[in-house]
């Protein structure tokens, strides 16, 4: 018997290592058994996707893992025991401990751990057979049958990073709930769907790094409504809303799949819905496929969740997308009909509001006013004495100076200002303030990247200039202002001689 003890937080964490190590090496290698081999023990087994044997009389030197296989242990595991995703027999003796997740065990009479037993979203039978000298701990949680569904499709889905497994009926159902719910969007609201469409379309990375900053965003403010005890019950409102967000947009995505695909399904008789339904299985193959099916999944996520938060700032502006102005793209010759039937022609755009004296910003001036406000945020927070709200109160200070003044203090300084893509100010704009101070944050995050981007983009913008779909230019006045046009001069008329 080993003298080491066994502990099981300790070893959730080893198996999560080893999770990710299997995760990868297991498309490698397929369904064959791993040895593991470290400095001071050798003998440690990692089977994946087979069956392991252990017949009475016999033992093994280390540590036995089965990932998504069945395992019947009669003789002697001088180590410790772990199944994940997989069904298993015990009848011999394990010297170390036992943890199973998402498993199914049975016990039969002579069972013996020599150390801890740990249950976590596994069914278990005939546990009053083992013998346990150390600790039971028991996290199943829900009924057997429901345990035995979830393994599947834990072991089916997040083992091998992809969002479906073909042979699970749970990802299956969700699949096919996720598909009828974009079908209903599809026929009740078709007018947002086909503007969500053109948003994505036009701002397809505004619209990611949006979805991608609506994330880490919401689980911050899902973190601060925690602290005060009393916002607990918003934040399920927040995650009914993303997932709403992102509900929608899947069928955004699913129907421009389906219609770049098959364009010419537009004569049949409800185009939208065979749209969806063709992209959706399209989406499904993809899925299927392990990490490219991650990948996909995540685009489709954060896409989607990013062009329907986009289009519902537009919309709060009271400016409706129409996709007649928007032409690119299948679907973008859409127009507004008459009561007559008649089609009408698109309104000519109406003219905006423009700061007299602009011009784009280069990086320098930008980099200067940013060290400004931080300099500013970081003082005031040291003043107050609560150093770890630096990042809120930077995002928070953005939010405020942008709805104010359209300008932050160190942007004010070195005469800059933030304005829309059509000209005008964000002063008032609380959606738009809101979305370029949160984006900002994501900006931030990777090493200051966002902020950086203004080197390598040719218009010259950071990642929360494109998620808010604003610029920063400067509102000195030029050097050397245009002349003003000279108005032509009238022709003198000619005299009673000249006619």
């Amino acid at each position: 018997m080993k003298s080491r003890k066994f502990c099981p937080r300790n070893s959730l964490f080893w198996f999560a290592l080893l999770l990710i190590g299997t995760t990868i090496a297991s498309p490698l290698f397929g369904h064959s058994a791993l040895r593991i081999r470290d400095r001071g023990r050798s003998g440690d087994s990692v089977i994946t996707g087979k069956s392991f044997n252990l017949p009475a009389g016999e033992s093994t030197s280390g540590d036995v893992v089965v990932i998504r296989g069945h395992a019947r242990i009669d003789g002697i595991v001088d180590g410790d025991l772990a199944l994940i995703g997989s069904d298993s027999e015990v009848s011999g003796t394990v010297n170390g401990d036992i943890v199973a997740i998402a498993s199914k065990i049975h016990f039969s009479p002579g069972a013996v751990v020599n150390g801890d037993f740990t249950s976590f979203l596994s069914a278990v039978r005939d546990d009053t057979n083992l013998h346990v000298s150390g600790s039971r701990t028991n996290l199943d949680l829900l009924p057997a049958d429901t345990i035995l569904g979830l393994g599947q499709w834990v072991a089916g889905t997040i083992l091998l990073l992809r969002p479906m497994s073909p042979d699970s009926f749970t990802s299956w159902l969700w699949a096919l709930l996720v598909l009828g719910l974009c079908l209903g969007i599809g026929w009740l609201f078709p007018k947002p769907l086909a503007d969500t469409g053109v948003v994505l379309r036009e701002r397809a990375p505004a619209s990611f790094l949006c979805g991608l900053a609506i994330v880490p965003a919401a689980a911050l403010l899902s973190f601060l409504l925690l602290i005060t005890v009393v916002g607990i019950l918003v934040i399920p409102l927040i995650f009914a809303a993303i997932f709403a967000f992102s509900l929608f947009g899947n069928a955004v995505v699913f129907q421009l799949i389906g219609q770049r695909l098959a364009p010419q399904i537009r004569a049949q008789k409800y185009p939208v819905l065979l749209w969806i339904a063709l992209g959706a299985v399209v989406c499904w193959v993809l899925y299927c496929i392990p990490v490219i099916g991650f990948l996909a999944g995540s685009v489709v996520f954060l896409a989607g969740l990013g062009s329907f938060s986009l289009y519902l700032i537009e919309r709060s502006k009271g400016r409706p997308i129409a996709a007649a102005q928007l032409t690119n793209g299948p679907g973008s010759e859409i127009r507004h009909t008459s009561d007559a039937g008649q089609v009408e022609p698109p309104a000519p755009p109406k003219s905006l509001p423009v700061i007299r004296w602009t011009r784009s910003t280069t990086f320098w001036p930008r980099l200067g006013a940013n060290v400004i406000d931080l300099l500013i945020v970081a003082a005031l927070v040291h003043f107050l004495g609560v150093h770890r709200i630096l990042l809120p109160a930077w995002v928070l200070y953005r939010f405020a100076m942008y709805a104010w003044r359209s300008a932050t203090i160190g942007e004010i300084v070195l005469n800059l200002r933030v304005q829309k893509l059509d000209g005008s100010l964000v002063t008032g704009d609380y959606g738009t303030a809101l979305v370029r101070a949160l984006s900002s944050l994501l900006s931030l995050l990777p090493l200051g990247l966002g902020f950086f981007w203004i080197l390598f983009d040719p218009a010259g913008e950071t990642w929360h200039d494109k998620i808010a779909g604003t610029q920063v230019v400067s509102s000195r006045p030029p050097a050397h202002p245009p002349a003003p046009p000279v108005p032509p001069t009238p022709k003198p008329e000619p005299g009673p001689s000249e006619k």
